[in-house]
């Protein structure tokens, strides 16, 4: 289950951790979590099945985009383990990966890049974008919110 970043105020305030991420991105680092995190969506039938039905849902909302815009570069935050980089893929020359999580950053893998395409790993949150204005064409930002276990965190993330 998902801490909420409320209950461990250690990075908040006058660190310049004003919602205390830092604490709550501690989860992620724990021994084994990234790359269990990394396999959980074959564990089962169903997951298997859910997976393959967001993917889909991603793909759609992405050509959709692609119809009407030039995608050149597209970030995706948070990106977890990496697993929408395939489909974000096939819309996107370059590819930034940005996730709070070192663990987790590691072990996105460049799967379904073609000659010309990169896929770059890129520490930050929705919180605090380390990338200038205008650096990317396209934001996908899929499985978020449901982290984010308090009306302060959701609002500042929006």
């Amino acid at each position: 289950m998902i801490r909420d970043a409320t209950s461990d105020r250690e990075g908040d305030g006058a660190s310049g951790d004003p919602l205390g991420t830092k604490a709550w991105n501690r989860q992620y680092e724990l021994p084994g979590h990234a790359e269990y995190y990394a396999r959980k969506r074959d564990a089962t039938v169903a997951r298997r099945i859910s997976n393959q039905l967001e993917m889909d849902m991603v793909r759609r909302a992405l050509r959709h985009l692609a119809d009407r815009y030039a995608i050149d570069t597209m970030l995706d935050l948070p990106t977890g383990t990496g697993r929408f980089a395939p489909v974000v893929a096939e819309f996107a020359r370059f590819i930034i990966a940005m996730d709070a999580s070192p663990s987790m950053l590691g072990q996105v893998r460049p799967i379904g890049l073609a000659e010309g395409q990169s896929l770059r790993g890129c520490a930050g949150s929705a919180f605090a974008i380390p990338l200038a204005d205008a650096s990317v064409d396209v934001v996908l930002c899929a499985r978020l919110i449901h982290h984010l276990a308090d009306v302060e965190h959701r609002s500042a993330c929006l």
